[in-house]
């Protein structure tokens, strides 16, 4: 790739909106379900020992459901696609950048427009 295909890249890479980059990684419970859920109904169930719903509470007080780890946002992460692609796409037009470097990206374009004609008919 050359050197002002790659510059272009990276031009269109810092156009990407900042709130974007910031909201892209978020904190998210390990266990979700099991904290919000799961662990209420089963400290609340009648059939359920008081031995285990013992062990339940002592793995709720020591932390063990409040742990979290960053993930991705996938919608964000759709929207920074769509909108590189979209500036890839403007820069091929506009002759800015080479086609050859893109084919897969001008072939999936063009089949989702294809799609979005077969749906609109």
């Amino acid at each position: 790739m050359k050197k002002s295909t790659i510059e272009k890249l990276k031009a269109i890479q810092q156009e990407i909106p900042k709130e974007w980059k910031q909201a892209l990684m978020k904190m998210a419970y390990d266990m979700p379900i099991t904290r919000n859920e799961l662990v209420p109904k089963l400290l609340d169930d009648p059939d359920v020992s008081e031995e285990y719903k013992q062990r339940v509470r002592n793995l709720l007080e020591a932390g063990y459901f409040d742990k979290e780890s960053e993930v991705v946002d996938e919608e964000i992460a759709q929207k920074i696609d769509d909108f590189v692609e979209m500036r890839i796409m403007e820069e091929i037009d506009k002759g800015n950048l080479p086609k050859s470097n893109f084919k897969g990206l001008i072939r999936k374009i063009k089949q989702q427009q294809k799609d979005e004609r077969k749906n609109t008919k």
